[in-house]
């Protein structure tokens, strides 16, 4: 795993050239995010998940519920 996918914030780092470059971590918090698992709001969950798969950097979803059966409310995704 590539160290900057390791920790979230900005890493600097040098190239070999001397030139300089930032690695980010996106990281996305949802409090309560039972209230987007309904069948009508899933839409943003399933376009983060899946800019997650195809991102070019490194993306992190946390999601806090004080629901025990938040898999229940999700979709199933047909592949």
């Amino acid at each position: 795993m590539p160290h900057s996918a390791t920790k979230a914030g900005s890493e600097d780092g040098d190239n070999a050239d001397g030139s300089s470059t930032t690695k980010i971590t996106v990281v996305f918090v949802f409090d309560e995010i039972d209230t987007f698992a309904g069948p009508v709001r899933q839409t943003l969950l399933y376009n983060l998940f899946d800019m997650v798969e195809h991102a070019r950097v490194p993306v992190c979803i946390f999601g806090c519920t004080t629901k025990l059966n938040i898999l229940e409310y999700l979709e199933k995704s047909e592949e």
